[in-house]
């Protein structure tokens, strides 16, 4: 099976609904909005954003990515790893993001802390946060949404962090075209409110800003790259991410232009069923999307992000230990993030444990990289 549905960030107007094959009298299980499914990796850009938004991390933050072991208070342990069992030592968030690498979010996860990770997804996603189980493995998505949900939180980070109120159905009129209801009315007056009453931005526009900077870096050079880009031949400014679940049984592409946010989910009503070894999102469902971006703006204006907002500042730390370069630091990670979150200790120039047995080698031989 398949769903897929868009919305337009500015209004929250549902302009396209795919529910899934055969809808009619005897089935009208609408999977956009019915089915709560494991997102998988597509939650990642809300435990990034989490710290983001908590000042913990920025884009030129750099993290191990080692195997780690987490023990829980009973004494249980949980050894996850990466899609294909790999691991790159010191690695930057942008790159970490871009190729889904599973332990650079756990490790955002923790350094954030379960409650506030919870917190973010919750208002971002516009679900309860009883719906979170509070452990590590909700770092690589173990909660169940429907894509309806997905669409709201991709969509307002495309909304420069605005709220947004999803709605299918404009108005209503009677046989003789006297107005019953005006649905699109009733969400404007909303959204007007909120504006006068302060309360508009579900998290600051400098998060949304940045968090946008680094989902184009996931569909310009990540696991999504080829199948958007070349295999759709869709160009035009793009964020997003990339979800597969377990045993390949979900697959998902969630992403989002300045004008539109869509989703894109396939898989079998039964969860336990694979789509088959190696059917990821960005194989399965990234194309989709890709194609149906390129008919969207087909004939129709470049979409273009916002540009940069107040409250957002360049950042650089040192590549192997993340801490503000010293005088002995020469490998910087640049990037962006909120302005006054800084790293308040200076790094040594003590690399040498941080380093890859190759960088040892090469310095030993008086080699560059």
């Amino acid at each position: 099976e398949g769903a897929f549905i868009a919305i337009e960030p500015q209004t929250g107007y549902i302009t396209s609904m795919v529910g899934g094959s055969q809808f009619d009298a005897s089935n009208r299980y609408n999977r956009a909005v019915q089915a709560r499914r494991l997102p998988g990796s597509a939650f990642k850009p809300f435990v990034y954003g989490s710290g983001i938004y908590n000042s913990v991390i920025s884009t030129a933050t750099v993290l191990p990515d080692v195997p780690i072991i987490e023990i829980d208070a009973s004494g249980d342990t949980w050894s996850p790893g990466n899609y294909e069992g790999e691991y790159s030592g010191m690695v930057n968030i942008q790159r970490a993001l871009a190729m889904s690498i599973n332990i650079i979010s756990i490790r955002i996860f923790d350094l954030v802390g379960a409650d506030r990770v919870v917190e973010y997804a919750s208002r971002m996603l516009k679900v309860s946060e009883s719906r979170f189980t509070p452990s590590p493995s909700l770092a690589l998505g173990t909660v169940d949404v429907t894509p309806l949900e997905l669409a709201t939180g991709y969509a307002i980070y495309a909304n420069r962090g605005r709220d947004v109120i999803p709605y299918a159905v404009r108005y209503v009129v009677d046989r003789d075209g006297n107005e019953i209801i005006n649905v699109e009315e009733e969400v404007g007056n909303i959204i007007a409110a909120k504006e006068i009453e302060g309360t508009i931005q579900v998290i600051p526009e400098a998060v949304a800003y940045i968090m946008t900077d680094l989902m184009q870096g996931v569909v310009n050079h990540g696991t999504p790259a080829y199948a958007i880009r070349n295999q759709a031949g869709f160009t035009k400014q793009a964020a997003g991410k990339t979800g597969t679940t377990q045993n390949w049984t979900d697959a998902w592409f969630c992403g989002y232009t300045s004008d539109i946010a869509a989703v894109v989910w396939f898989g079998y009503d039964k969860s336990f069923m694979t789509l088959g070894k190696g059917q990821a999102g960005a194989g399965l469902a990234a194309p989709v999307w890709g194609y149906y971006m390129q008919e969207v703006y087909n004939g129709m204006p470049d979409p273009r992000f916002a540009e940069r907002p107040e409250g957002v500042e360049n950042k650089g730390v040192c590549w192997y230990t993340g801490l503000i370069p010293g005088p002995d630091c020469h490998k910087i990670s640049g990037g962006i993030g909120l302005k006054g979150s800084k790293v308040s200790k200076m790094c040594d120039g003590n690399h040498y444990e941080m380093k890859s047995v190759i960088e040892r080698y090469m310095e030993k031989q008086g080699l560059t990289e």
